[in-house]
Formats: structure tokens, sequence, C-alpha cells
């Protein structure tokens, strides 16, 4: 098992710091009259606009359009960066190993778990650097091939995302 702490762990992070809220996991539970939700016009407009949302006016690419180095840079931490879950140790006891939770979810990090990430992280690596590899053949800019790596992080199960705290991090 990786232990990491929740403090910044790799480049990316170190541009942004995502904040991390605690989520309660609720079993799948029958849906009552109560649980209906009634959306404004404002909100259904603005779940509109989110939909197709890309990056280009987040906080990451504003950064990543200073330079072509600085691109280069997000770039790599993107690809590279983001291959470990965030593990809260807090509550981890040493002499048997278990207690470890992934950071954002609270759920307990298992061997299944860390196989089913391990998985999900070497194909979303490979998918990229194949990416990259035809875009740099097209000649595209750093800027723009970050933003298509973000984009295919972005489409990653929850579950991937919940381990490294996504959460749109880039917004």
């Amino acid at each position: 098992m990786l232990i990491s702490s929740s403090y910044a762990t790799s480049p990316i992070q170190t541009y942004k710091q995502s904040e991390t809220k605690p989520q309660n996991v609720v079993d799948e539970a029958p849906t009552s009259q109560g649980d209906t939700v009634i959306l404004s016009k404002p909100a259904l407009d603005l779940a509109a606009k989110e939909k197709g949302r890309e990056f280009s006016n987040s906080f990451v690419m504003q950064v990543a359009n200073q330079s072509n180095q600085k691109a280069e840079e997000m770039l790599a931490a993107f690809t590279y960066g983001l291959n470990n879950p965030l593990i809260d140790i807090s509550s981890l006891n040493p002499a048997t190993g278990n207690g470890a939770t992934y950071t954002r979810t609270g759920q307990p990090v298992t061997d299944a778990s860390e196989v089913l990430f391990a998985s999900q992280n070497e194909s979303l690596l490979k998918r990229n650097e194949i990416l990259i590899a035809q875009e740099r053949e097209k000649g595209t800019s750093a800027a723009t091939i970050l933003e298509k790596v973000m984009q295919s992080i972005d489409q990653q199960p929850q579950s991937y995302k919940d381990k490294i705290d996504w959460s749109r991090l880039s917004s």
C-alpha cells in the first residue's frame, strides 16, 4: 500500500490545492415524494452551461498559457503526477496496516481497491501517452494538449477521480 499524506504530493497540487470535503456514502434506497427536488430556471441554466464545459477558462489553463515551459511542466504533472491516490493515514494502525482511508471518500483502502486503481491508472496513462504523441505530431501546443489530457481525466469513472481528489481540480 502506498501511504501519502493530504499535503500537496504532486506538482499540480502546488498550483491550486483543492478542497477536501467529507462525503457520506449512502446505500441505494427507494426514493420517496420528499426526495424530489425542483430546480429554479437559473439553476437549470447553470447546469446546462456546466454540461459542455471545457477547461479553457480554468485556473490551470490560465497558468499553462503563461509560457510553453509552464504548460510542459503542468502537462507532465497531469500525465504522470496524479498516479497515486490520496490516502488519509490518521487512523492507520502501524502494527496491522489497517485503518487507512481514501481522503475524499473516507472509504477504507483495501488490496482490491488498490488493484482497481492501479489498473484504471495504467489504462489512463497509456491512453494519454498515445494522445500526447499524436498531438505532438500535429504540432499542437503543450497548453492545448494539457486541456485534452484534463478532459481525458475528467471522463474517468467517479471512483478513480475521487481517489485522486479530482473534483474538477482544474476549475
